[in-house]
């Protein structure tokens, strides 16, 4: 969505004739687009299906049932869609139980009395925290006049390098989603990531601070040689930002939580993120004005100090099972980095949707679930 508006921003800045700075039409146009995907989005809403998990936890195992089938291909009697389903149903009826005469102060008194709860929570915070202190907002709300500040001139120019910026984040960010997160996990390409993105700010901040007014377009119209340089810098930050931050902190949140006070972490975890969003997007202005370029200095230097956070506490989560974790965080969080991968004994066997990401299974029979409920499957290959 923000490449799209990004792109459409570009756009109108084209839109030239006689009058045109004494005229509205241009922001009108800009502002009004956007009616567009949020009305395609309100009339496709009640064409989403409900996931077969929802409906199964509200009473509804038939539906429930009914979606699964179709989102796995596979029959309803089938052994393997049997077992997901009763996983489902009993996951569902765990949450429920362990939901069931416990109000707000008990929860809230859950994580804050257990030690194991507390520094889960304490972690996503500082997460979600350290997600928005890289500078993102910043550059996604501010990026043409940052582009400004390097160079750039023209509206369109910056609005081209600001669409751009846009590619590079969406292609990043299939790229991790798809093939990054499940493979290598969440610690390493979160390290990575920061690190990119820290060291692109500190790049911007010393360019802009001993540059001075060698910022400005050299007699070409184009960005001096180390505006080209800073540019690609912003590339790289957003590089690093769709494989770090973009998306670990909410899969973290998601994992490292008990079902009982999983949604209150998480609510919590959700507003700090946007009323952090707000405070940075009201005072980014005001920061470049007054700060200039230690603005980005201080981006740089809060990015880092995430690193460091990130190196010692962050375990990795890919692997582990819930019940291991309230183990692991018995240990002093700043320990976490001596036990950053699981061993043997903490990992869980692979799910489901881990094995039908894997391959298809051509043949599964009644052998195949054991008496345990747990499911063996043999796959061939089908070449």
């Amino acid at each position: 969505m923000d490449l799209a508006l990004q792109h459409r921003d570009y756009g109108v800045s084209l839109w030239s004739y006689d009058g045109v700075e004494h005229d509205d039409k241009q922001w009108r146009t800009a502002m009004g687009i956007q009616l567009i995907p949020g009305a395609l989005m309100c009339l496709m809403i009640p064409a989403i299906p409900e996931t077969p998990r929802y409906l199964i936890s509200h009473g509804q195992p038939e539906k429930g049932m009914k979606n699964l089938t179709k989102l796995r291909k596979l029959p309803a009697d089938h052994p393997y869609l049997l077992t997901e389903f009763h996983e489902i149903d009993a996951q569902a009826r765990f949450e429920q139980e362990a939901h069931k005469g416990h109000g707000l102060l008990a929860v809230l008194q859950d994580i804050f009395t257990s030690r194991s709860n507390f520094q889960r929570f304490f972690l996503a915070v500082m997460l979600f925290l350290f997600h928005k202190f890289t500078g993102t907002d910043s550059l996604n709300y501010y990026a043409p006049r940052i582009f400004e500040l390097i160079g750039v001139n023209g509206s369109s120019n910056t609005l081209l390098t600001t669409g751009v910026y846009g590619i590079v984040k969406l292609v990043t960010t299939i790229f991790y989603v798809a093939y990054l997160v499940d493979r290598i996990g969440r610690r390493l390409p979160l390290l990575v990531g920061a690190t990119l993105q820290a060291t692109a700010m500190l790049y911007v901040a010393l360019y802009i601070r001993f540059a001075g007014d060698k910022t400005e377009s050299d007699s070409t119209g184009g960005p001096p040689p180390g505006g080209i340089v800073g540019i690609i810098m912003i590339y790289i930050y957003a590089f690093g930002w769709s494989f770090g931050h973009s998306v670990a902190c909410y899969v973290v949140a998601a994992e490292i939580f008990p079902a009982r006070i999983r949604s209150i972490c998480m609510s919590f975890c959700f507003f700090v993120n946007w009323i952090v969003d707000y405070g940075i997007t009201k005072a980014t202005p005001v920061m470049l004005t007054e700060m200039g370029w230690g603005t980005f200095l201080l981006y740089a230097m809060l990015t880092y100090g995430g690193v460091v956070f990130i190196f010692f506490c962050l375990p990795e989560f890919k692997g582990r099972s819930i019940e291991s974790m309230d183990d692991l965080f018995e240990r002093p969080l700043w320990t976490m980095w001596r036990h950053a991968y699981p061993t043997e004994a903490e990992k869980v066997r692979h799910d489901v949707q881990d094995m039908l990401r894997a391959s298809r299974p051509e043949k599964l029979d009644e052998d195949d679930v054991e008496k345990d409920g747990h499911v063996a499957v043999h796959v061939e290959n089908s070449r």
